[in-house]
């Protein structure tokens, strides 16, 4: 599946909470589409974390960053996260998307490797070349974001049939290769997650 320059929005947020229970969550969130789209929010996908899946990571592509902050940050939003049995918000993470190819018809595996990288745009380059090979080693979807308040890390995501074929290729040794030894996040973080269902607002 191709990159769509048209679905790369300006801005990003991965929200995490930590849910008593998903259901009932998941209910509440879904009666607030109006809501985000009034915010400029183009969507979302919702990840739970394979070490804690009572933590929803929420990713949600988004047109401006100030209203967005300013909604996580209202008692409006507290009181509903409340309501529907969430935790107040443990964080939030602004983005930069620069790549994205995503399934999201489909719960999968996948995977967010979060690393520094001294150059961004030559990363992108080798990146770019590498779509085959991708391919090849079994991913069907990825997106890469560069964090908005430290523009040398990035956040990639990858996703796969099996967690095995995602611990397979972030191990290749061409992966590991671009990995940097030092940085503000030292070595590379991994983190495995589950991907469940995401939508574009049409």
């Amino acid at each position: 599946m191709p990159n769509r320059p048209s679905e790369i929005s300006p801005f990003a947020a991965v929200i995490a909470h930590q849910m008593r229970d998903y259901e009932t969550w998941i209910n509440g969130f879904n009666k607030h589409e109006d809501t985000r789209r009034e915010l400029g929010i183009l969507g979302h996908h919702i990840n739970r974390t394979v070490e804690h899946p009572d933590v929803v990571r929420l990713y949600i592509p988004c047109l401006y960053r100030a209203p967005v902050a300013a909604f996580l940050a209202s008692d409006q939003y507290r009181s509903l996260m409340k309501e529907y049995g969430a935790s107040s918000v443990q964080t939030v993470t602004w983005l930069r998307p620069l790549r994205t190819s995503i399934f999201r018809e489909r719960q999968l595996p996948c995977v967010v490797v979060t690393q520094q990288v001294s150059n961004v745009d030559t990363w992108l380059e080798q990146y770019d070349a590498d779509t085959e090979a991708r391919s090849a080693a079994g991913i069907l979807g990825d997106v890469v974001n560069q964090m908005a308040d430290e523009p040398s890390v990035l956040a990639v995501y990858y996703q796969a049939e099996t967690f095995a074929e995602l611990r397979t290729f972030i191990n290749l040794p061409d992966q590991l290769e671009r990995m940097p030894k030092e940085g503000p996040y030292g070595e590379r973080q991994v983190s495995y997650q589950v991907g469940e269902f995401g939508i574009r607002y049409s």
